[in-house]
């Protein structure tokens, strides 16, 4: 249960007009409590959503906040420039407190913020259809797309490191030597397996660190609920969840984008006889995403497609190894080797891609060879 007079009490911090008539706990999303708003205004009901931001998460919400508005106002603005006037009701836009602050604090030291709802679409939780691999794809190239001029240095981390692969292949080895939980010897075969990869976590890093690929804004959480749908049909509205929106290189957009699409179960799976790769949703997302990019993409970007999803799915092995073997301190679980059980999932992911690399690379290469 939520406290209904307390939300009413921070929305009058925001700058709306009318009247809040009703509030609704609204979505599943595990890191920040999220509400839907009805405020009548003009004999109309408007929608907003507000938030309840996760401050464990993340520490410094005023860059965070802060991030939003400079990517949500420059897209604005590029569609404006376009002549898609529309299309600015079709993308985030920060609704501000009635001080002109980006997010409210509350007298609990809470912190608040609120987004215009954007009616007439829905979520999906699973790609099942080409279309919708398709638009999402589509999208999430758009959104870099929009982006692509943005002076990268204006937007903070907000998670320090997010895909430092270097980085994160130390704390795995710190986790093994450290052994805290004493599980290391029941995952010896799975440790042997990301250590064997370390070539890739290096290469991963170097691409990025010596800024052989271009330094972007990426979303960096590219999953398909991320993306909102139009309720008419399968076409793509706009990307939403831009916590986690930095500086990075694309190729882990795409791969994560794949990781979480083409996989015919999910990551929680058991059996791992039923991890296999959907080529079909991977041709669907690499003509998605290269009719959107091409006119920005470098050769050498769309060279490191592939390779970026392979390196993205071994990134989360080691990711739900690391947190295994200290103990499950970042993951939540609902059994004791959950998290274990997850790694040995992402590390059958990857041998799939190992083994479909040539038939996936021939379909990246007849796409490009269209543009």
């Amino acid at each position: 249960m939520f406290d209904e007079n307390q939300i009413r009490t921070v929305i009058t911090a925001f700058a709306l007009c009318g009247k809040c008539v009703h509030v609704d706990k609204y979505g599943t999303g595990l890191i920040h409590t999220t509400f839907v708003i009805h405020q009548f205004h003009d004999d109309q009901n408007v929608r907003y959503i507000l938030q309840r931001i996760n401050k464990k998460v993340f520490k410094d919400i005023s860059a965070l906040m802060k991030n939003i508005d400079l990517i949500t106002t420059h897209m604005m603005s590029v569609h404006e420039s376009n002549g898609n006037h529309k299309d600015n009701l079709r993308h985030l836009k920060i609704i501000r407190t009635s001080n002109n602050s980006l997010y409210h604090t509350d007298n609990k030291g809470e912190c608040w913020r609120m987004f215009p709802f954007i009616e007439n679409t829905i979520t999906y939780d699973t790609i099942t259809n080409g279309q919708q691999a398709y638009h999402a794809a589509h999208i999430f190239g758009s959104f870099q797309k929009s982006l692509v001029n943005f002076p990268a240095h204006l937007i903070a981390d907000t998670i320090i490191g997010f895909h430092d692969m270097a980085r994160r292949f130390l704390v795995f080895k710190k986790s093994i030597s450290d052994d805290c939980a004493g599980r290391a010897i029941l995952c010896k075969e799975e440790i042997k397996f990301i250590l064997a990869k370390k070539d890739i976590f290096a290469r991963f890093s170097r691409l990025h660190h010596d800024q052989i690929l271009p330094r972007r804004i990426v979303h960096n959480d590219t999953k398909i609920n991320n993306v909102l749908f139009s309720k008419a049909g399968d076409s793509a509205v706009c990307v939403i969840d831009l916590d986690t929106a930095m500086a990075g290189i694309v190729i882990s957009d795409f791969g994560d984008l794949c990781r979480t699409s083409v996989n015919t179960t999910d990551e929680n799976e058991t059996d791992l006889t039923k991890i296999k790769i959907d080529l079909l949703l991977f041709d669907a997302l690499v003509n998605g995403y290269l009719t959107s990019t091409r006119t920005f993409l470098t050769p050498v970007e769309r060279s490191h497609l592939l390779f970026g999803f392979k390196a993205i799915v071994l990134e989360q092995a080691m990711r739900f190894l690391t947190d295994y073997l200290d103990g499950d301190t970042y993951y939540s679980i609902d059994y004791d080797d959950q998290n274990l059980r997850r790694a040995c999932n992402q590390i059958k992911l990857v041998q799939e891609v190992i083994a479909n690399e040539h038939k996936m690379q021939d379909i990246i290469h007849a796409c490009d060879v269209k543009f």
